[in-house]
């Protein structure tokens, strides 16, 4: 269909750079990396219940922490293991990061 050439995704690339400097960009990937490894461990074994995903420019449009804190709640409800660390320290390396 329209849009869907690899050619497409490389232009979209390219304004997402204009828009973060690389150590904002280098940032969020940290944070992604470090949300992946997290949800890992905390759904070891249960990976089927795992959230699709964290969207975390979801979260920064957010206007408090507690609004973030029961979101990132809400994706986690599956999880068996307690994930109060987790949220904690998502919502700190949130406030480092930019809408």
């Amino acid at each position: 269909g329209p849009g869907g050439s690899p050619g497409g995704l490389q232009k979209r690339h390219a304004r997402v750079d204009v828009k973060y400097d690389r150590r904002e960009l280098q940032r969020r990937l940290d944070v992604e990396k470090w949300i992946d490894g997290r949800l890992e461990e905390l759904y070891r074994g249960r990976e089927a219940d795992m959230p699709d995903e964290v969207n975390i420019d979801e979260l920064l449009e957010l206007e408090s922490e507690e609004e973030r804190s029961r979101k990132i709640q809400g994706l986690l409800k599956s999880c068996t293991n307690p994930t109060e660390n987790f949220v904690q320290e998502l919502l700190v390396k949130l406030r480092g990061l930019h809408k």
